[in-house]
């Protein structure tokens, strides 16, 4: 929540026509927000302009990227892209100023997932560009240190989705497969932190990542569990994990 008031507060206060921002998990490349800006003043119809991100490891070690690749030119098929799993990393992210007089501020009861939120706002009201030069630097937390930000995380997905996919006009059962595609990264995330935790020999942490996994997919958790898949080598991380615990016997710890 502090960081929408704290966007907010600089966007009412904003002199400039344009507006980029900077989260403490990014790290601005050189020459960021110079393609977003020539094309901001070169299409006045232009409202908001996104660009590329590397995701790193905590210590800027690039592991993934950049992406996104290429995003759609047409405003509904962008939409739809963001509505079906592309959250746009605000700091690569550069808009103007003027946007706020019809989007609005960030909606500051969202505690995750305000920023996703703005920017499908500014998308559904603006014209929108993209350009294919990384610009940031986007800090991952090591897998298995977050399971509990993600979990609390996915009310928020769930409601700006909600929000957002009436203006798809798919039908329901469309809209259900987009809104899968949007908490695929959470699953993943979550198989993730079940081997992170099954290799420190935390079995408790692991099998409640693996719960998580299947809570939030079940249909899919049931494939993939007798697949060779993401989540079957979670499954098998956790199982051998628990043997010495379970050949200890009794009172061991």
């Amino acid at each position: 929540m502090r960081s929408g008031a704290a966007r907010n507060a600089a966007l009412l206060r904003a002199s400039a026509p344009f507006v980029a921002f900077l989260d403490d998990d990014d790290v601005w490349l050189p020459g960021h927000i110079r393609p977003h800006l020539r094309r901001l003043e070169a299409e006045p119809g232009l409202g908001i302009v996104f660009g590329q991100v590397i995701t790193t490891s905590p210590e800027l070690e690039p592991v993934y990227g950049p992406w996104p690749a290429e995003l759609p030119a047409d405003g509904a098929a962008l939409l739809r892209r963001m509505l079906s799993g592309y959250f746009p990393q605000v700091g690569a992210t550069v808009v103007r100023r003027s946007l706020v007089d019809s989007v609005g501020l960030f909606d500051e009861a969202l505690l995750g997932d305000q920023d996703w939120d703005w920017q499908i706002r500014a998308v559904r009201r603006h014209g929108a560009a993209f350009v294919a030069v990384p610009g940031v630097h986007f800090r991952q937390r090591p897998a298995g240190t977050f399971d509990s930000l993600i979990a609390r995380r996915i009310r928020f997905t769930r409601l700006v989705f909600r929000r957002h996919a009436p203006a798809l006009g798919v039908s329901r059962l469309q809209a259900l497969r987009l809104y899968f595609a949007t908490v695929q990264g959470y699953y993943d995330a979550f198989l993730d932190g079940a081997q992170a935790h099954a290799a420190r020999g935390d079995r408790r942490a692991a099998a409640g990542a693996l719960l998580s996994a299947f809570r939030l997919m079940p249909h899919r958790a049931v494939k993939d569990a007798i697949r060779p898949t993401h989540l079957r080598a979670a499954l098998v991380a956790v199982a051998q994990a628990s043997r010495p615990l379970a050949a200890a016997g009794p009172g061991t710890r």
